[in-house]
């Protein structure tokens, strides 16, 4: 059956009660006409998708097998030299200075002398520090500026304190910097050390001259070196017990002199068994020698 013009626009525009037109119905039959098309498409797009992850997948072994495995190698090796470094890092870096509980010397009158023991664990570090005497109200009694070398053990002294409560006082440290001992500017560190520290107290005796106790001693400087001034701390035991303390200063002590020294007491100290003279300085400060050059001094 054959359908004009007049006939095609009559069937276009009838509507199904039910409300499914002519052109609903043909692209049915369109569809239903074409569900292998939409197979063979699905398909192709589901081959083309597994196609690409599997070129992807390929590329990135291939990628990881040529390149990949060795950036890891240097990834891990890096990783371990870094905790290695870091954990040498740990190990140069100073621990905390170690110090005992304060002496306190009675010297009647309200007054007092402090001593304080302290060390230096570090080898390779030196210490400035500013510290503190402190009363059991944390008032500041005393403060200075002191140092430690490299490992040593010392004994730091704080003279003629006046307080109502010894027995309450501490001694803090306020601030602490640490000097790393450079082995290129010092290659031979203990070698550095003892050449400038020999100092020699010989001749220790304390006598008793009219209700005077004279001590004297004698100071030779061993060292090459001239200095402008040397400090000794001087502490009187009786037994184990401390029962004074003093300090000492000389200037000018040139090397390869040696000194007679003596110093008197108003105070008598009893029965005294020993007497430990240290001399102290920072061989690690330019200032502290007497260099001369043409008959006029310099600091070297």
């Amino acid at each position: 059956m054959s359908f004009n013009e007049e006939d095609k626009k009559i069937l276009s525009q009838y509507e199904d009660v039910e409300g499914i037109t002519t052109k609903k119905l043909n692209f049915g039959l369109w569809f239903v006409s074409s569900r292998s098309f939409f197979r063979t498409l699905f398909i192709g797009i589901l081959l083309c998708i597994s196609i690409i992850s599997w070129f992807y997948v390929l590329y990135n072994l291939g990628f990881y097998y040529s390149r990949g495995m060795r950036e890891d190698e240097i990834m891990v090796r890096e990783m371990i030299m870094n905790n290695l470094n870091h954990d040498a890092i740990l190990a140069r870096m100073p621990v905390d200075l170690v110090y005992a509980p304060v002496d306190i010397i009675d010297n009647g009158g309200d007054q007092y002398d402090f001593l304080i023991q302290i060390r230096n664990p570090n080898e390779r570090h030196a210490a400035e520090i500013t510290y503190c005497f402190i009363d059991g109200n944390d008032r500041e009694i005393s403060c200075a500026p002191n140092f430690i070398l490299p490992g040593q053990k010392k004994k730091i002294i704080s003279l003629g304190q006046k307080l109502d409560n010894p027995l309450a006082v501490k001694f803090i440290i306020k601030n602490t910097r640490f000097k790393l001992i450079d082995l290129h500017i010092y290659p031979d560190w203990e070698g550095f050390s003892e050449e400038r520290l020999k100092i020699e107290v010989s001749d220790i005796d304390l006598v008793s001259e009219d209700k005077l106790d004279i001590l004297k001693f004698k100071a030779k400087n061993d060292t090459g070196f001239n200095y402008w001034e040397v400090v000794f701390n001087i502490i009187f035991y009786s037994r184990d017990s401390i029962v004074g303390l003093d300090q000492y200063l000389i200037s000018n002590f040139m090397s390869g002199e040696s000194r007679d020294l003596s110093k008197n007491y108003t105070e008598p100290f009893g029965r005294v068994s020993d007497i430990e003279i240290i001399p102290e300085i920072n061989i690690l400060r330019d200032d502290i020698y007497i260099d001369y050059r043409e008959g006029k001094k310099f600091l070297k």
